[in-house]
């Protein structure tokens, strides 16, 4: 059973454009869903599980609504639901121009991909975590 997981579950065993056009179309489709209906007022979205068993906000929570809001280009709403998220989708937009320029720019490309870089971010994470919680 477990081979034949590993077999299904191997990046060999599916091809390349494959799994780009389906990321794409699930992107698509998770974007036309959020961006049509807004998670603050419509039933079905599911709420955060640790907001409900402890009363904390995670770093993820409003990332939903923050989704929703950036679809509909309001970028303060979603800047107030969560931060974090938009630092981070600049930040994954920086990882990607990184990715694409090693060649060319292979100390940026070190730079994102250096421990430092990842300790930084982790840093970012958890005083995110715990500022939020302290504010609210």
């Amino acid at each position: 059973m477990v081979y034949f997981m590993r077999k299904i579950l191997s990046n060999r065993e599916l091809p390349k454009k494959t799994a780009l056009i389906t990321g794409g179309v699930a992107v698509f489709f998770g974007m036309l869903v959020y961006g049509y209906f807004d998670p603050a007022t419509v039933p079905g979205f599911p709420p955060c599980p640790i907001y409900r068993l402890t009363g904390f906000q995670c770093p993820g929570c409003g990332t939903q609504r923050a989704l929703h809001s950036l679809l509909c280009l309001d970028f303060k709403a979603a800047w107030c639901y969560n931060a974090l998220l938009l630092v981070s989708l600049f930040i994954l937009a920086l990882l990607a121009l990184a990715e694409t320029g090693k060649v060319r720019f292979p100390r940026f490309h070190r730079f994102f991909h250096s421990r430092f870089f990842a300790y930084v971010f982790l840093l970012l994470f958890l005083c995110w975590w715990v500022g939020r919680n302290i504010t609210s």
